[in-house]
């Protein structure tokens, strides 16, 4: 019926004015300037545990945030969206539980 399909139809158009329907998934990219192993999780899902040999890049995606671990935190840098964060930590320390979002990089 015609209430049916316009009502469907209204719903749509609410969804797609809704920012966080359209929103992107961000994309983080870290590049290893050393060589690092690290555990990255995306929206609560694991979605790598590996290590880097410098030089290496790779890139994830997720809707809200990445959390990660890092053997070598002075030998990773870390990308959101094309723009430079920063290193994961400072010297070969272990970083654990570091949070990546729209925010940046937090503890």
């Amino acid at each position: 019926p015609l209430d049916d399909k316009l009502a469907r139809f209204e719903d749509l158009e609410r969804r797609l004015g809704d920012p966080e329907v359209l929103a992107d998934p961000a994309r983080l990219t870290a590049v290893a300037r050393e060589r690092t192993w690290l555990r990255i999780v995306a929206d609560g899902t694991p979605v790598a545990d590996l290590t880097l040999g410098a030089g290496d890049q790779r890139t994830w995606q997720a809707d809200e945030r990445f959390v990660l671990d890092v053997g070598n935190g002075g030998g990773l840098e870390l990308y959101l969206d094309g723009v430079f964060l920063g290193t994961a930590g400072a010297g070969t320390r272990l970083v654990e539980g570091l949070v990546v979002d729209e925010g940046g990089m937090s503890r």
